[in-house]
């Protein structure tokens, strides 16, 4: 395909089984922006793994599509354009092609390709953008200054937010945009980088067989790429504020089959080799990212470590304290009602109340104030835009039910049935995973 090839000609495609000229924007461009770990060592093609990564770019026209190679299985991502989420996709391995939007007023605009899903097998490949013919990329867009890294699992990927039940749990249903982290880093207008690995621990990761695992988070921090320990991510090309650490659920979820459930094969970490971990990692942060702050996440997992990691974590956070240390924070989940997990992970609206948590925190401890709206919107559960300024977005049914939740630019589950599949096909884009044995991967 020659438009992979050659970054300003232009080109023949097929977009939607109708054929138009076009103009290809190569994705090492300089006027596109990226956001998260990436590696960008192939001019032609950019790989991405991590959910959360953003590609961001202004275009003149009406519509613009992108080039994305999904070298795995499927991918998931949201399409925002001027500041509103108009569309959510799914990347399939058998097409490179998508069409983002289209039907807008002639124009400048601002669009984020957002990526809601993890791949952790195998990145996706990012090849750039088709725009009609005669349009092409505007400036640059301007980054927040703000900058804050979540480091976590898949707590802080949002695994299974938008699915109802277990037959629901699948990659269509993963949305990091609905996150704690992704909804905190809106109300701050913060860059955000979501360093985060479904399943891994700080020590010990969710299934293994041995207490220690032999690739856990803190081998996963210095990756550029989640699935390829090279090249290693350049640390100095990005420093946060802030670091936002959630840790720990995996390190301990197996405690309780262990015990009750006669599972002797498993082995979750011991609590004191967890907090020699922690610490260790604390001085890590400090050492890669001097200056920045940090925030310990106490997390609760209803399905495995229970209050365990809570505790834990607590206690880490007071060791530190009492040695002195002034520029880490502690934030614990709040209370949870029946409904506010979903396959074992926080739903929308209990992602939602961990995040006006973290809002306090983050403005007590770095000193932040919300950049779109009033302190006093923090506890009532007001945070970011009205919702006016977010759109409905309406997939085609699946099974006759609502399996897939879109989000308002509020990360509110908003009334619409599915993501859009193959050419808007009705049944489509929802698939489901093979489960694992227990139902509960983190």
């Amino acid at each position: 395909m020659l438009y992979r090839l050659l970054p300003a000609v232009a080109i023949a495609v097929k977009i939607l089984s109708v054929t138009v000229l076009a103009d290809f924007v190569s994705p090492s461009d300089s006027r596109i922006v990226y956001v998260g770990r990436c590696d960008r060592s192939n001019e032609n093609a950019v790989k991405m793994s991590w959910a959360g990564t953003q590609v961001r770019a202004r275009f003149e026209g009406t519509a613009c599509s992108a080039i994305i190679d999904e070298t795995a299985d499927s991918s998931a991502y949201n399409v925002i354009i001027d500041g509103v989420l108009v569309d959510s996709i799914a990347v399939f391995a058998d097409k490179d092609t998508h069409q983002l939007v289209s039907g807008l007023s002639d124009g400048i605009h601002d669009l984020i390709l957002y990526k809601r899903s993890e791949s952790k097998s195998s990145p996706v490949l990012f090849k750039g953008f088709i725009l009609p013919e005669g349009n092409a990329l505007a400036a640059a867009p301007a980054l927040p200054q703000r900058k804050i890294e979540f480091i976590g699992d898949s707590h802080t990927n949002a695994l299974a937010v938008g699915a109802e039940g277990w037959q629901d749990k699948n990659v269509y249903n993963n949305n990091v945009y609905a996150s704690f982290a992704a909804i905190t880093s809106r109300f701050f207008n913060t860059q955000a980088v979501m360093t985060a690995v479904s399943g891994k621990g700080l020590v010990h990761n969710h299934s293994d067989t041995e207490m220690i695992s032999d690739t856990a988070m803190p081998e996963y921090f210095n990756r550029t790429v989640t699935s390829l320990p090279e090249p290693e991510w350049n640390h100095s090309s990005w420093i946060p504020d802030l670091v936002v650490i959630n840790l720990g659920t995996n390190d301990f979820a197996e405690s309780r089959q262990a015990t009750f459930n006669g599972h002797k094969w498993r082995r979750p970490v011991h609590p004191d080799t967890f907090s020699t971990a922690y610490h260790s990692f604390l001085d890590t942060l400090r050492a890669t990212y001097s200056g920045a702050k940090l925030i310990l996440v106490a997390p609760y997992d209803p399905c495995g470590s229970v209050d365990s990691v809570t505790h834990a974590i607590e206690r880490i956070y007071d060791t530190e304290k009492s040695q002195g240390a002034n520029d880490l924070a502690l934030v614990t989940y709040p209370a949870f009602e029946e409904g506010d997990y979903v396959c074992c992970h926080p739903g929308p609206g209990y992602n939602q109340r961990i995040a006006e948590s973290l809002a306090v925190t983050v403005e007590e401890l770095v000193g932040w104030g919300p950049a779109a709206v009033k302190k006093s919107e923090i506890k009532s559960g007001r945070l970011f835009f009205s919702r006016e300024r977010s759109k409905i977005i309406s997939f085609p049914g699946h099974r006759g039910k609502r399996a897939n939740a879109a989000f308002d630019l509020k990360g509110r589950a908003m009334e619409a049935p599915h993501m859009r599949g193959e050419n808007n096909a009705p049944g489509m884009g929802i698939g489901i995973e093979s489960l694992d044995s227990d139902h509960h991967e983190k």
